[in-house]
């Protein structure tokens, strides 16, 4: 999975054009596959089962949930994101990831 992950970062920045490669710099595209394959949600990934039976769930019920949260990783990082104001939001993964161009 880590491999695909970097694969898919590495294609996306060399469809960029050359002025925002060089504006950000490699060490960004670096840093932020290291910081990817670093992260809980990649070293420790949930069962794919659970998002399977939810989705059964909802298209097989006759009553299906507004909402699913299959596993803890929805519980615990995108539940929390999308509660608070988006500037906050912002703020909080800037000062997380440091996004900040090289040039």
């Amino acid at each position: 999975m880590n491999e695909g992950y970097a694969n898919i970062l590495e294609n996306l920045w060399n469809e960029l054009s050359i002025d925002i490669q060089e504006r950000w710099g490699i060490d960004f595209l670096n840093n932020l596959i290291s910081q990817g394959i670093d992260s809980p949600v990649m070293k420790h990934p949930d069962n794919p089962k659970h998002v399977v039976r939810a989705v059964q769930h909802a298209v097989m019920n006759i009553n299906p949930c507004i909402r699913y949260r299959p596993g803890w990783q929805a519980k615990l990082f995108f539940i929390t994101l999308y509660l608070p104001p988006t500037w906050l939001i912002d703020k909080l993964l800037a000062k997380v990831y440091c996004f900040i161009p090289a040039g």
